[in-house]
Formats: C-alpha cells, sequence, structure tokens
C-alpha cells in the first residue's frame, strides 16, 4: 500500500482490494450520539471517498504505519509536504535542527525537541504547566506564519500579551473586537468561524504555515474541524492539551487526525515533583437531600433536566452544604457552576454569609473578567462564582480553593476545573478541591466518575461527611 502524505490529508495512492477493507476497518470509529429519547451508537469513517480517490486525515498515518505493520500490511509512504522556507532562518541549524529561546524549562524545551523533530502532534502536558510559555517559544523559533487558535476569548489576549512580553514581537489579534494580522497572529475559532467562506479569511487560512491549536480537546465539533482542513499550507501543526483524549467518545481521533499523535506527556505528578505545580488536596462531601418528587432515573433529556433543576441549580440542601464548604475552604476560592441561575442565587448567598464575591459568565466582558481575576488574586475578593467560561485558560497562581457545583461526569471538566488552582505560589504547594458526593440518582453515578477521574489523574482523594466542615478552617 502506497500513500502520499500531504499537510491535510493523506491519499490512498496505490492499494489491493484487501488492503482497502483493512483501513476502511481500522479508521471506522463508534461514538454515542442522543436521538429522540436516548443515546445510541453510530459508527463514522475516517476513509473518505472523494472525487475518485480514498484519503484520510494525515495526522493518523504514524499509527496506520504501526497498525499496517503489525497486522502484516506494509505502509510506503511518500511525504509530498513542502517545508516552508522559514528553515533558513538563523535560528534553525543546517540539520534542521530548531534553536529554541533559553527561557524555556528542561522539561518544556525536551518537549520541543521532539515536537520539532516530527514537525507535528500532541503535547499532552497537564494544566499549569506553561503551555502557552512553549507555544511562543515555538513560534518565535520556526519564522513562518502562525496562527495559535483558541475556542475562549479569555485565553487571546493574555496570551498575545505574553508573546509580546516573551519576544519583543508584535502580533496580530483576531477576536474580543479586534481584527489585524502578522507573522504571528492569535485567534478565537468563533471570530473566524462567523466569517468562515470570506475572501479574508480564506486568505488567512491558506496562508498559514504552521498552526497551535490551545486546548485540541474541543477540536472534534464540525465548525472547528471545517476550519482546521482549510489550512492545506500548515506545515508545523501543534495541539495542546491537559485532556487531549478523554472525550467519552472516539471523535477525540479527528483531533489526532488533525494535528498527529501525543508526541510528549507531562504529567502533574512530574510537576509536583519538580516544583512546578501545586499538590490538589481533593474532598468530595456526601450530599443527601430531599429528593421529592418522582423517579429521575432516565436518560431522556427531559427528565434530566429536571433532574438537574431539582437536584442541583435549585437545591436548598445542596445550596446550604455549598455554603459551609465556601466558609470553610481556604481564600482566594473559585466556584464553579453550570447554569446562570445556579450561578447568581450562589453569588447571592455567599455574598450573604459575608464575604465578598462577584460572578463571572459568558458575556462578562474581558476587561471585566481581568479586573475580577486579578482582584481575587489580590485578595479584595474571597470568592469568584464562575460558570464553564472560566474552566479552560485562566491563570490564577494565587488561587488557593477550587469548590465544584456542577455536577456532571465529563473527563475534561473535571480536570480542566482543578486546573485553574495547579500553579504554584509563593507559600502555595498544595491547594483544596471541593466536589459533591450527591446520593441517589444518576448524580450519584455522576460523582462516582469524578472520583474515578480524580484517581486516574493521580490525585489523592477523601470522601467525607458534612461533619468535616464544622472543624476551624
Amino acid at each position: 500500500m502506497r500513500l502520499g502524505f500531504t499537510n491535510a490529508v493523506t491519499v490512498v495512492e496505490v492499494a489491493t482490494a484487501d488492503e482497502l477493507q483493512w483501513l476502511e476497518a481500522f479508521l471506522t470509529f463508534t461514538s454515542s450520539v442522543y436521538r429522540g429519547r436516548g443515546y445510541v451508537q453510530e459508527s463514522w469513517s475516517m476513509l473518505e471517498h472523494r472525487n475518485g480517490e480514498r484519503a484520510f486525515l494525515s495526522g493518523v498515518l504514524p499509527l496506520v504505519e504501526r497498525a499496517g505493520r503489525m497486522s502484516g500490511k506494509p505502509v510506503e509512504v511518500v511525504d509530498r509536504r513542502v517545508r516552508p522556507n522559514g528553515g533558513v532562518d538563523r535560528r534553525v541549524r543546517p540539520n534542521g535542527e530548531v534553536v529554541l529561546p533559553g527561557w524555556l524549562r528542561p522539561y518544556q524545551r525536551e518537549a520541543l525537541e521532539v515536537f520539532t523533530k516530527k514537525t507535528r502532534g500532541i503535547l499532552h502536558h497537564v494544566t499549569g504547566s506553561g503551555k502557552g510559555t512553549m507555544a511562543c517559544a515555538l513560534m518565535v523559533s520556526i519564522r513562518v506564519r502562525w496562527l495559535f487558535l483558541v475556542h475562549r476569548g479569555t485565553i487571546i489576549l493574555q496570551t498575545a500579551e505574553r508573546y509580546r512580553r516573551l519576544t519583543g514581537e508584535n502580533c496580530g489579534v483576531i477576536g474580543d473586537g479586534a481584527w489585524s494580522t502578522d507573522r504571528v497572529t492569535f485567534a478565537t475559532f468563533q471570530s473566524l468561524w462567523a466569517r468562515f467562506g470570506e475572501p479574508k479569511v480564506m486568505e488567512l487560512l491558506s496562508g498559514i504555515e504552521g498552526v497551535i491549536f490551545d486546548e485540541c480537546h474541543v477540536l472534534p465539533s464540525k465548525c472547528h474541524v471545517s476550519l482546521a482542513r482549510s489550512m492545506r499550507n500548515a506545515y508545523w501543526r501543534c495541539g495542546t492539551s491537559g485532556t487531549p483524549l478523554d472525550r467519552s467518545d472516539e471523535r477525540s481521533m479527528l483531533a489526532v487526525g488533525l494535528i498527529g499523535p501525543v508526541v510528549h506527556t507531562f504529567t502533574a505528578a512530574e510537576g509536583e515533583a519538580l516544583g512546578v505545580l501545586s499538590r490538589p488536596v481533593v474532598r468530595f462531601v456526601m450530599c443527601p437531600q430531599t429528593w421529592g418528587r418522582g423517579a429521575y432515573y432516565s436518560r431522556d433529556g427531559a427528565r434530566y433536566a429536571a433532574l438537574y433543576r431539582d437536584l442541583v441549580a435549585r437545591s436548598v440542601e445542596r445550596d446550604d452544604l455549598t455554603i459551609r464548604i465556601v466558609k470553610k475552604a481556604t481564600k482566594p476560592c473559585l466556584v464553579f457552576v453550570k447554569s446562570l441561575e445556579h450561578g447568581r442565587r450562589l453569588t447571592h448567598a455567599i455574598s450573604a454569609a459575608g464575604f465578598s464575591c462577584m460572578f463571572i459568565e459568558g458575556k462578562t466582558a474581558q476587561a471585566q473578567r481581568i479586573r475580577l481575576i486579578s482582584a481575587l488574586e489580590e485578595g479584595h475578593v474571597d470568592v469568584v462564582v464562575a460558570t464553564v467560561s472560566l474552566q479552560e485558560g485562566a491563570d490564577i497562581p494565587e488561587l488557593r480553593s477550587v469548590v465544584n457545583t456542577a455536577a456532571g461526569r465529563s473527563v475534561i471538566a473535571a480536570l480542566q476545573r482543578i486546573g485553574r488552582g495547579m500553579r504554584r505560589a509563593e507559600g502555595k504547594t498544595t491547594f483544596e478541591v471541593w466536589d459533591f458526593y450527591d446520593l441517589g440518582s444518576t448524580l450519584e453515578g455522576q460523582a462516582k466518575a469524578r472520583v474515578r477521574t480524580m484517581e486516574r489523574a493521580g490525585h489523592t482523594v477523601s470522601l467525607v461527611d458534612d461533619s468535616a466542615l464544622d472543624s476551624p478552617p
């Protein structure tokens, strides 16, 4: 089987019928999809049939090569990519080795050395390990046209400012009301997708020679895939995430296909051992409730919405327990919610309990968001209640505790939330994580899933009853 390797897709140039059948089977995946009143399993294939050709996203090529060897289906790869002329820059040695800046930590340098040799792949680095700093180093070292893509506006301005500060170079920003481009451009998926198809957007995408997908676990959504596939000249392709392959379905393979497999990993345990990260102390507080009406055991969407409303968003018992946890938690404290209604009510209740408390939601202006985070870090605000808009990308080194009131079973959400507190600060080697072990119904299963997530991530978890909240902070 001969495969033609290009930046975006790999074309099957020569293959027997038996080899094609094997390739189709290897590149077929199954995902749970919600249809009507429940979830069904649906199969989908990454092997495309277009214009008489068969092709697949190039990021999975290393997996195809390895599986082919193991299955007795030898693969010949013809690299048809053209390396951008950034290779002539003084920061690239004659042998192609990239000269990286001196301000990288050893593990960051190691990760980028691995990446630059492979030219594409995912850096699976725990939250708080400095993925933005590595991105800046990569983009200043390889002198091609770069696009740094994020899916939350909270990240774009702070990362662009970090790039200017570290490198002394200007950069473009697309998002949060700005539209400027440069050799290095920072953009949100949403801003580009809103104008996708317009000449200036398509010209920008086609001219990109290197792309970095921040929090690349979000890539499998339809609009993100379309944007990523439009960068056909992106030779350098990097993804960063603390949870790159932790989706509950197999669509994480789309992220691999658009970027490449994981090429370097840096864990929380490694970060703690090196003194880079703080150790989370995770406590799940048992939360019994008066269940009120009805059985909520169905996975039907309407019934789950009623369950969530009654037992989380509007639960008096759970709110009372939240206030007790907030009183116990070390300040500054960040409280996560899922719904706006829940967030507003908790903000009012925490303020009424005697703490300075503010609310951050998706519509909170970027400047106001930055001010509130700064106030939290500086001790002017005790508690910030936030929706998922603050779940990723926000750097809050001074944070001493995280409280998750949002429930849910998502691995990505659970790890991203505690990631807000993992950065080290002076005098901080550990931080607190408080969560709810809801008893009964679907919520108990979700709590068990979050416990397993924490344990698999290497964190020590304890299950306590509410009497643990009565001792002095």
